[in-house]
């Protein structure tokens, strides 16, 4: 017996001539394995921008057994997982609606409690890009923000720690205060520095680099920032 498989003619089937066919209708969508996606599989509705693109930590530990380290999407697993709260159930919501593949909720925190170490997702941003010129022009002039976002990090650490002494908590209270108020402080000064003759160039040059999809266009934008420093440096020697 040949294994060849052979075409198969498909022809329309008229349901008045089979009137004793017991249809029975599909309530539950099928779903394939999540083991089973590959890298270039397409999903069934259109993918939203991966959510945290920029994030790095370690995660270069691999378990054989692990359908996630061993997928072409654990990356996108792991920051839908970050973004979405750290919540397994919503990753396995996401994953069933944008590709109708099945996995379970204890796969996905199992593989994000010990295959990944999500305790050095912070860095030091300016020491991260001390070495990197086309990823600091994307702050550069833009210092108000990074600012804020290093403080507001600051904060939410803050308020996750627990306290228990009441020396500590008068300690906690009185720097989440100090943070508070530098936070107010710097965004009251970008407010006040947002007048017409004060507009930050730069930094709208990089609200459109942010808005960009493609990356190619962000390193136009990029050489733009680069360019326009360096002619403002030579300008000012």
């Amino acid at each position: 017996m040949s294994d060849k498989k052979e075409p198969v003619d498909l022809i329309p089937v008229d349901l008045k001539e089979h009137s004793g066919l017991n249809l029975v209708p599909v309530t539950e969508v099928a779903l394939i394995s999540f083991r089973d996606l590959t890298a270039d599989s397409v999903p069934i509705i259109p993918l939203p921008p991966d959510p945290c693109p920029d994030l790095h930590y370690p995660n270069t530990y691999v378990e054989h057994k692990c359908v996630i380290c061993n997928s072409p999407w654990r990356v996108r697993l792991e920051h839908e997982f970050i973004s979405q709260g750290q919540k397994a159930n919503r990753v396995k919501t996401f994953f069933e609606r944008h590709f109708g593949a099945k996995i379970t909720w204890e796969s996905i925190s199992t593989h994000m409690a010990h295959h990944c170490d999500l305790s050095k997702i912070q860095q030091d941003g300016m020491l991260y890009y001390q070495h990197r010129e086309d990823d600091l022009s994307i702050y550069k002039f833009r210092e108000d923000d990074l600012a804020l976002m290093a403080l507001t990090d600051q904060l939410f650490e803050l308020k996750g720690m627990t306290c228990k002494s009441a020396d500590a908590k008068m300690k906690k209270a009185s720097v989440m205060a100090a943070l508070t108020k530098q936070i107010s402080q710097i965004k009251k000064d970008r407010d006040n520095s947002g007048s017409l003759q004060n507009i930050n160039f730069f930094k709208v040059l990089m609200d459109i680099h942010d808005k960009m999809v493609y990356e190619e266009d962000k390193q136009v934008v990029r050489a733009v920032v680069k360019q326009l420093r360096e002619q403002l440096m030579s300008d000012g020697k």
